[in-house]
């Protein structure tokens, strides 16, 4: 990560497998109950899966944004690297996974998230119609122009 990763960039960011961000002055977080958007099933699983329970409840519902540091402490990233040297231990880290045994890890990757998949097809069922009906509504999307009005410099 070498810029902000807010909301859907968060998620993109909770997603892989090893998380690197560059030192300075980015922000990460997910602001979606802040402007009135609910998290699809898969987006909740994603997120369980990667941040530590104890800072689950908080990153949701607070909406706040977090520096590199504060981003490591709470477990959203596993690394924090200066911005000159990023690129160069994203490809160590790449070399690395790349070298491991490819049906070993992908059975280890596997059997780490398959609770999160079950559950995310299940909670899919359940209420992700009710979620897209919410994502779709006028008065969220202007609750969205209202904050991006706010937060995002011009």
């Amino acid at each position: 990560m070498n810029g902000h990763a807010i909301a859907g960039g968060c998620v993109f960011t909770l997603c892989g497998d090893y998380r690197l961000m560059a030192a300075g002055s980015a922000r990460i977080g997910m602001p979606e109950l802040l402007v009135g958007v609910p998290f699809p099933a898969s987006v909740v699983e994603t997120i369980r899966f990667a941040v530590p329970p104890q800072h689950l409840q908080m990153l949701m519902y607070t909406g706040r944004t977090f520096t590199p540091d504060d981003a490591l402490r709470l477990g959203l990233v596993d690394e924090v690297v200066d911005a000159a040297t990023l690129a160069t231990r994203a490809g160590e880290m790449a070399r690395h996974f790349a070298g491991l045994p490819s049906r070993a890890f992908a059975l280890a990757k596997q059997q780490l998230r398959d609770k999160a998949v079950s559950h995310a097809r299940h909670y899919a069922n359940e209420m992700d119609a009710e979620v897209r009906e919410i994502w779709s509504n006028p008065e969220t999307h202007a609750m969205i122009r209202e904050y991006l009005a706010r937060t995002v410099r011009k």
